[in-house]
């Protein structure tokens, strides 16, 4: 009874593995959050192609509106830290001809849970030679997906009222008047590290601030950042933020139209930096 149910999973897995190979399709079939960054992951880990240019960043960068700059690659993981960006874009063999690292929150936590998962030797192999384990591939995710229609989704972050909006802005004031230095400097530290490599690998680094909110900009915490990331690497290329207002939703995140404003912005050094014009 064993061997027989063993058996028919097996064929189903194999059945269910070709029907993905002949679709060749890309699923809308993450979840939730975390998931949906494990499957940001293992598209840039296991595709074929090899864009461009890659951008690692957190939530901030997670933002920007992609739609409008062909041959890039979003890395940006919202609750995860760009160093777990760069553990995943170290995992294939050649890199990005440029990767284009946010600096706002550079120096947060990376999450060891993920890191392990994109590191296990024995989901790499899986995960590279049988499409239905990677996680866009989940047939309830699919389901899901064939459910909804194949419409593009467009999130919308929706309107944060005025007082839970001034509630939001003291919290990061707070925490922008208290940088944890010392978390900073070993953070660094660990960014030196991956950016040596991607040199090694002939990739060329350039480092992008996102806007935030007007209070924020002259704090400590931003302060401190610049300066140490300007001073640790005088070599690399740096976009500041564009000098005008911008408004946010929580002091930090952008929301859609002023996204799309910032995309424009940053569109234009990137393809100054990639295309030289």
């Amino acid at each position: 009874m064993i061997r027989k149910s063993l058996f028919v999973a097996v064929f189903l897995l194999v059945l269910y593995d070709c029907f993905l190979i002949a679709e060749k399709k890309i699923w809308r079939s993450e979840q939730y959050q975390y998931q949906g960054n494990i499957i940001k992951a293992d598209r840039y880990i296991y595709s074929q192609a090899m864009p461009r240019a890659v951008i690692i960043g957190t939530s901030l960068s997670d933002r920007i509106v992609l739609d409008s700059i062909p041959g890039i690659y979003n890395l940006a993981m919202p609750g995860m830290s760009i160093l777990d960006g760069c553990e995943v874009l170290l995992k294939r063999e050649k890199l990005p001809e440029v990767v284009f690292i946010e600096t706002n929150l550079f120096f947060k936590k990376e999450n060891e849970g993920f890191v392990q998962s994109v590191n296990s030797p024995v989901r790499q192999f899986f995960k590279k030679n049988i499409l239905a384990m990677r996680d866009e591939n989940q047939p309830v995710g699919l389901i899901r997906h064939l459910i909804k229609g194949n419409a593009k989704k467009t999130i919308v972050y929706p309107a944060v009222p005025p007082n839970v909006f001034r509630e939001l802005l003291q919290s990061q004031e707070k925490q922008f008047e208290n940088p944890d230095s010392a978390l900073i400097d070993r953070s660094l530290v660990r960014l030196k590290h991956y950016i040596q490599i991607m040199h090694e690998h002939k990739s060329r680094v350039c480092f992008f601030e996102m806007p935030v909110n007007e209070n924020l900009k002259s704090l400590p915490q931003a302060v401190i950042v610049r300066t140490k990331i300007k001073e640790s690497f005088p070599g690399v290329a740096f976009i500041p933020p564009p000098d005008i207002k911008f408004e946010t939703m929580d002091g930090v995140h952008l929301g859609n139209s002023e996204a799309s404003l910032y995309t424009h912005y940053l569109k234009t050094h990137i393809d100054t930096i990639i295309n030289g014009r």
